[in-house]
């Protein structure tokens, strides 16, 4: 009987242990969870403070997850320079963590997905450019904002070869909003070097908005700027985007240097959350596993959109922001393009283990009857279950979609206003933006979150 009870207990441990070190040491952080609540309802500053205090992390197997969200709150309470500093952290894992574990990796396969350190997803990387260019764009850097356009350059051409497909077992989609981005900020930097860099961010931002949207989307502004590039450098696409665009309404360069420019980026809403779907499956021998695989839940919103009201010296505008990026569809589309290579491991992890737990199970009754398989079994059947749960890590504190407006206004003194519009088209949380004195040829950039 002690040796029933020995062998029990220490299979007990082996099934125990092995769920404990390889589900809920990378399991979702509790101090995450606070942060987005706090995050939730604009209190951004107390939400960066709770992970800049003393101690703060999100645990073993969760660091790449802290610095990306600490960097983000900071940057929403608008601590440009220590998020510039967070989400420099942030690339550096990126970075340590594109060469996969291979003791992880073999964990992930026998255990769970959890039990790998978060590396994010590719398009969280391009918007770690985007963000971090605009950290140095607000402290009026532009020079230093376009580093992240030629690092973004550098990682798609590792995100694009098949030896890094194979290994990540997705497909990357590049961003058109961030090389729209980055086109903008080679303009303004200004120069026939810089606005030729701004012409092919442009092209470049046309193909991947073509690719993703399939050539049903294109934002407006996009489609002026790339027109007005082509007619400032007599390019032959001159006709072909005219023809294509035809309600586009361009602005040449000279003309663009008489007037200020104001961009607004709007954060808009809250990034979807990670649920778990879950399948009993009965794997004989009176045992049971599950089968989970995670999926997506977009948060309701009163809010789908936003304008914005300028007044002052020049005539009154509003001017509706478009839609740059979807976060929340780049989100869902990776988990789509990764579901392949999640349910191989799910399905063969319970087979695995079965191979394991079974021959144990017939060890014990062979030496002690079939009520210490039963006991087992039971045993075998709670730790399938614990261990099969779905990674439900991610970036929650990132927006649903970054929208982006640009402005042209007469030099002279402005006031302007943030409205966000819901599904009806009716204004809702009107937020003032501030009062600018603006010049000819100056450029300026607003930076916004609406939260639902």
């Amino acid at each position: 009987m002690l040796l029933l009870f020995r062998d029990l207990r220490i299979s007990s441990l082996f099934l125990l242990t092995g769920a404990l070190c390889f589900s809920s040491c990378a399991s979702v952080p509790r101090l995450q969870s606070q942060v987005m609540a706090l995050s939730s309802v604009g209190k951004f500053d107390e939400a960066a403070d709770r992970l800049r205090s003393s101690g703060a992390s999100y645990g073993s197997g969760n660091d790449l997850l802290f610095w990306l969200d600490r960097g983000l709150t900071e940057q929403s309470a608008g601590r440009y320079q220590d998020s510039i500093e967070s989400f420099e952290k942030a690339k550096g894992l990126f970075r340590e963590l594109y060469t996969t574990s291979l003791t992880q990796e073999g964990a992930s396969w026998l255990f769970n997905d959890r039990a790998q350190a978060y590396r994010g997803a590719d398009y969280e990387y391009v918007l770690l450019n985007v963000f971090q260019a605009i950290n140095f764009v607000m402290m009026g850097n532009v020079v230093e904002a376009l580093v992240e356009a030629r690092d973004l350059d550098a990682r798609v051409q590792v995100f694009d070869s098949e030896a890094y497909r194979k290994q990540r077992g997705d497909h990357f989609e590049d961003n058109g909003f961030a090389r729209l981005w980055f086109g903008l900020l080679y303009e303004a930097l200004g120069g026939t070097a810089a606005l030729n860099d701004a012409w092919i961010s442009y092209r470049q931002s046309l193909l991947v908005y073509d690719n993703y949207y399939e050539k049903k989307y294109v934002p407006l502004l996009l489609q002026e700027e790339l027109i007005s590039s082509a007619m400032y450098f007599q390019d032959d696409e001159l006709a072909v985007l005219q023809t294509r665009f035809p309600t586009a309404r361009p602005m040449a360069l000279a003309q663009k240097q008489q007037k200020a420019r104001i961009y607004v980026i709007c954060f808009l809403g809250q990034a979807p959350a990670k649920v778990s779907d879950s399948i009993l499956i009965p794997v004989g021998d009176g045992m049971v596993t599950s089968f989970s695989l995670p999926r997506l839940v977009r948060r309701p919103s009163e809010v789908v959109g936003a304008r914005i009201q300028v007044v002052g010296d020049g005539p009154q505008q509003t001017v509706e922001t478009e839609l740059g990026v979807d976060i929340a569809d780049l989100a869902e589309r990776a988990i789509i393009s990764g579901r392949a290579w999640l349910v191989a491991k799910a399905a063969l992890r319970p087979a695995l283990k079965q191979l394991v737990l079974r021959q144990q199970k017939k060890n014990l009754e062979k030496r002690f009857g079939g009520e210490a398989g039963f006991v087992f079994g039971l045993l075998a059947s709670a730790y399938n279950l614990y261990s099969e749960q779905a990674d439900l890590r991610s970036w929650e504190i990132l927006p649903e979609q970054i929208r982006v407006a640009r402005i042209f206004v007469d030099p002279g003194q402005y006031r302007m206003f943030l409205e966000g519009v819901d599904v009806r088209g009716d204004g809702v949380k009107n937020t003032e933006l501030g009062s600018y004195e603006l010049k000819a040829g100056e450029t300026i950039y607003i930076l916004r979150r609406i939260l639902p």
